[in-house]
């Protein structure tokens, strides 16, 4: 799907996308990673904090526990519940039996079990939960000095314990403060280079399109297209690239052009002077052929009727190698039309194989036609061109084939258009050619 989802995306959008998550994501962590190491700060001095009052209200209790007053702890209490997360204080006896217990006003204990009696050292952070720190510390007399001339230094006498319960709604809120202030800096700061990076990518992708479109503009045929080489270093070697590619391809195609534009010039003069050689040289021949034709009604030897026999079926072959000839120089020009005039088949064929019968004699060949029953005998068509066509097969079949025979079939091929057709087949003994 990420595959699939760069394939159809644009590269600017590809861009915007990563990089804003990219900077989305640091931002979020920074901002996460800062408040949590400044809670982590702030707690440790919330901590600090809860032990010192709860070792100066120890200090203010010593009175009260020396004489079980509750009345004598009356100022080290107010004083106490005066600081903002102060919730609540105790004073319990050396057996941990509670001499006083007040709460700061419209405030619930957030500690629901009774904490288990423990003996305490030092200040000590004794219980914490999600809304609170309780706070535990020993009351010793320390008004009893030791006298000078006894051996053993007197220990402070443990009169019971102090205990606070601070609140951490303070911290919480600061916390919170702390990470909406971090992420409205982070996010702040993330827009800013959100919007300097879509100014880059501009800069970048514009020209980058604008070559695209030069590149679909000169695949359609357009000519002269240049890039304007601005941007970044390497969008401007595209450019300069495209620029040097355009100019060999039109140079290239300038040089096709010239060579096919001489091409087609020879290609037509080709034309023009096989069309008029062959013009001029039928003229003659036809005159030729037609004193041919006068010598055959004269009066001649056998030896002498065999001659021009030889001479005019020689001058009918050159005609048509002349009628090929002009018929390529229509074709080059376009301008070959197939007529369509009525002809006897029987008597075309007779013709064919009489012009080529000699030729196959000599190499002591049997040359024949079968035309099939269904055949009509007159047929509409362009009998100057299938008169080509057969005497280039029969004489090739002639040409190739050392012993044996060559038939010409022809019979009506089936045809699905309900049009008449043909089809002529020549066969031979010789080496025969490929499909």
């Amino acid at each position: 799907m990420f595959r699939d989802y760069l394939r159809r995306t644009g590269f600017r959008r590809q861009l915007t996308v990563i990089v804003s998550a990219a900077i989305l994501g640091l931002a979020l962590f920074s901002s996460v990673m800062n408040s949590w190491k400044a809670s982590d700060i702030m707690r440790s001095y919330f901590v600090d904090q809860g032990k010192r009052i709860t070792e100066n209200f120890g200090r203010q209790s010593t009175l009260a526990l020396l004489y079980g007053s509750a009345d004598n702890a009356k100022d080290g209490i107010a004083t106490s519940l005066s600081f903002p997360d102060v919730l609540q204080v105790q004073i319990t006896d050396a057996n941990h039996k509670p001499l006083i217990t007040q709460l700061k006003p419209g405030v619930v204990n957030p500690f629901k079990k009774p904490l288990k009696p423990n003996l305490l050292l030092t200040t000590t952070l004794e219980e914490s939960n999600d809304g609170a720190w309780r706070f535990g510390a020993p009351v010793y007399d320390i008004q009893a000095e030791s006298s000078p001339f006894e051996v053993q230094e007197k220990k402070p006498e443990l009169l019971g314990f102090v205990h606070v319960v601070i609140g951490k709604s303070t911290l919480t809120n600061l916390t919170q403060s702390l990470l909406v202030g971090n992420l409205v800096i982070s996010l702040s700061f993330a827009v800013v280079l959100l919007g300097l990076m879509r100014l880059l990518a501009r800069h970048m992708i514009n020209p980058l399109n604008a070559l695209s479109d030069l590149m679909r503009r000169a695949e359609a045929g357009d000519s002269g297209m240049r890039a304007a080489p601005h941007g970044p270093r390497d969008l401007i070697d595209m450019a300069l690239a495209f620029n040097k590619m355009m100019n060999v391809l039109e140079e290239r195609e300038a040089e096709l052009k010239q060579s096919r534009d001489k091409a087609v010039s020879m290609a037509l003069m080709k034309a023009q002077f096989a069309a008029t050689v062959s013009h001029e040289v039928r003229t003659p021949l036809n005159g030729v052929v037609g004193m041919l034709d006068m010598l055959k009604e004269m009066n001649l030897t056998k030896r002498q009727q065999e001659c021009v026999d030889v001479a005019w079926s020689s001058s009918r072959t050159l005609i048509e190698l002349i009628n090929n000839i002009l018929d390529f120089s229509k074709m080059e020009a376009g301008k070959l039309e197939l007529e369509e005039l009525d002809f006897d088949l029987r008597k075309l064929m007779e013709e064919v194989i009489e012009l080529l019968a000699k030729h196959a004699q000599q190499k002591g060949l049997e040359l024949g036609y079968l035309i099939g029953s269904d055949v009509p005998a007159q047929i509409k068509g362009d009998s100057l061109r299938l008169r080509q066509i057969l005497i280039n097969l029969i004489g090739n079949a002639v040409k190739f084939t050392e012993s044996g025979e060559i038939a010409i079939r022809i019979s009506c091929a089936t045809d699905h258009a309900q049009l008449f057709r043909l089809h002529f087949e020549v066969s031979d003994t010789g080496i025969g050619m490929s499909p």
